[in-house]
């Protein structure tokens, strides 16, 4: 409910970030979000200490949506980041860095959650263990967090980005970062979504919480490795097309494979079916903002990837409900991972059974939503606009 809140919230207030990290720049920018995030922790904290379940309910809803007006400008800004701080031969690597601490903070909150909390009282602390690192953010942020270099890094972090409204226009006249737009946000909101739900997914064919979460460590952990690969490469070769084009291919073949082994008795095939598709989602990640910056410069980098992020947060949140909608049969699983079609199949009475949906339809559409994006990555036909750039300021110089 409350990963569900974050993406609504998210969504409307996507514009607003993006206009903010265009016009006012990084710092100033992040400081902002920096403490929204740390509010929204210490809310959620001062709540627990409120008597009436009902005081800590309404805290815990009211720390989590303004958190939630935090994230647009921390999705947006990695590509700037990397944009303003670092050379063409670094840039794939700080942004691969700097995208991927958002999954991975998720993952270590997750793995920290039930870790800390065995009984309800143990919630106050692991508030405060979340508050901790947000609170120690915003003191880095306002301390040390500069928006450019004293000395550009490179010949197009020297050039100033168009205003907001022109950068708008050229993006809605641009054909390759519309093709860009669908597949890359389409590719974004289905691993959000797969990742989000995937102990629901698999609950229904017989796999325990901890089945799930192990699953969700696979498809991270091999996405770590996959986004650290293609950072390097894309430093070394500019090859974004490429590795953008060749991920998705890899992505939608591994959707395939969770829908013909999402089923009792086959977690192995599963979990690589996961851990091929957390390698091809963030090796898409960095190299997908890399290439929007390429295909849109000189766009201001928050406003063309931003853009990419509402409309995925927008389509993740439509996925999550359709996800709902299409629910199929109910079954009945045992203690033991057994799964019964029919209670009165239901052998051991000593046993306790739950029941669950399975949702062979939703994977059926998360197959047809990634073939769709597929196709809309190999459609991508562009220049590297940045690239170019630079290598006409270096000749230049030459022969001055």
């Amino acid at each position: 409910m409350t990963s569900m809140l974050f993406m609504m919230i998210s969504v409307p207030l996507g514009f607003a970030g993006t206009y903010v990290l265009n016009t006012f720049g990084l710092r100033y920018s992040m400081i902002l979000s920096a403490f929204l995030n740390a509010a929204g922790t210490v809310v959620r904290y001062g709540g627990d200490y409120a008597q009436a379940p009902h005081s800590k309910l309404a805290a815990v809803f009211a720390g989590q949506a303004i958190t939630a007006m935090a994230q647009p400008v921390f999705l947006d800004s990695p590509t700037l980041l990397a944009a303003q701080w670092f050379g063409e031969s670094e840039r794939a690597v700080a942004n691969t860095l700097a995208s991927v601490a958002n999954p991975l903070g998720m993952a270590v909150a997750s793995a920290l959650t039930p870790a800390i909390v065995s009984k309800p009282a143990d919630m106050r602390l692991m508030l405060l263990v979340m508050a901790i690192p947000a609170l120690v953010g915003l003191i880095a942020t306002v301390a040390f967090f500069k928006s450019r270099p004293p000395t550009p890094p490179s010949a197009s972090a020297s050039v100033e980005s168009v205003n907001f409204k022109e950068g708008l226009g050229r993006l809605i006249r641009n054909p390759a970062y519309w093709a860009l737009l669908f597949s890359f946000a389409v590719g974004i909101a289905l691993i959000s979504s797969v990742t989000s739900l995937l102990g629901q997914l698999t609950a229904g064919q017989g796999y325990s919480d901890d089945q799930a979460g192990y699953l969700g460590i696979v498809m991270i952990v091999a996405g770590l490795i996959g986004a650290g690969v293609a950072g390097a490469l894309l430093d070394k070769y500019h090859c974004f097309l490429t590795i953008f084009k060749g991920a998705f291919v890899i992505a939608a073949i591994s959707v395939v494979g969770i829908v013909f082994f999402d089923k009792p008795d086959h977690f192995a095939l599963l979990a690589t079916s996961c851990g091929i598709l957390g390698l091809a989602a963030f090796s898409a990640l960095p190299t997908g903002l890399e290439l929007c910056v390429e295909i849109t410069y000189p766009v201001n980098e928050g406003l063309s990837t931003g853009l990419i992020w509402i409309f995925s947060q927008a389509l993740g949140t439509v996925l999550m409900f359709a996800t709902s909608a299409l629910a199929g049969d109910v079954v009945y699983v045992d203690n033991h991972g057994h799964v019964f079609h029919n209670v009165s199949h239901y052998s051991d009475d000593d046993d306790d059974y739950t029941e669950f949906h399975q949702y062979p339809r939703a994977l059926y559409m998360f197959a047809g939503v990634t073939g769709a994006a597929t196709i809309g990555a190999l459609c991508i036909k562009t220049r590297y606009h940045r690239l170019e750039a630079e290598a006409s300021h270096k000749t230049f110089n030459v022969q001055v």
